[in-house]
């Protein structure tokens, strides 16, 4: 029983181990992707073992080859570049469609983004606390066809000061932009007026931003101002 017992011990040490060094699936040209469906071949970029790990620019491309199978890049993974201080630059591509939760975190040299057309969702806190070491990451440009803006999504963004969202922008969840301040320009393209959390926005000196909305919407965001 003992030997037994030594044994099963051996096995889920080994097995621990294993997946602690699965953090991803394969590596191309300094970028590490998760395979996330064989059928359509799609894939998620990912981290090393460790964070920390990418550094200065980084272009991510649309597809990647694999043992003989490409898949097409289509998210950017949780914590994928969580706390990357020393990464400046990032071009993400035309096949994006998920940045999810914490993927930009805390980012603090990134200079600026460039979020696809293709992009549908947007997780929580996934660009939090990027920019505050670079003079550049100034203005963002939420794509039409993201819909939920994710908690925190923008939170202490201290260096942005213009900010687009799209026509597709329904949902503001909570703290959004909140530490964002310098922010002083936010257009809104949705003809309707985007739910919008009480804590989105949270200092008090968001009463004096200046608000850009379709002409023929003014109407019905005044009425929603309260």
């Amino acid at each position: 029983m003992k030997r037994r017992l030594m044994r099963w011990c051996a096995l889920v040490a080994c097995l621990v181990c294993a997946v602690s060094a699965g953090a991803y699936n394969f590596e191309s040209n300094g970028i590490y992707y998760n395979i996330t469906s064989r059928d359509p071949a799609t894939v998620e970029v990912t981290y090393y073992n460790d964070y920390h790990k990418y550094t200065g620019s980084v272009n991510i491309p649309s597809s990647v080859t694999h043992d003989g199978t490409t898949y097409t890049v289509t998210a950017i993974g949780q914590e994928a570049f969580y706390k990357c201080h020393d990464l400046t630059n990032v071009t993400l591509p035309s096949t994006l469609t998920d940045i999810r939760n914490y993927a930009f975190y805390d980012c603090l040299k990134l200079e600026k983004v460039t979020l696809p057309n293709s992009l549908t969702y947007l997780g929580a806190y996934a660009f939090a606390y990027c920019g505050s070491e670079a003079s550049s990451f100034t203005s963002v440009v939420v794509p039409d066809a993201v819909i939920d803006l994710g908690f925190g999504a923008f939170t202490g963004c201290k260096k942005l000061t213009n900010v687009t969202l799209g026509s597709g922008v329904s949902i503001m969840n909570e703290n959004v932009f909140k530490e964002c301040t310098a922010l002083t320009n936010v257009t809104c393209l949705a003809m309707t007026p985007p739910i919008i959390y009480r804590s989105a926005f949270v200092q008090s000196h968001y009463s004096s931003v200046n608000l850009k909305v379709p002409k023929s919407s003014v109407s019905a965001y005044q009425a929603n101002s309260n």
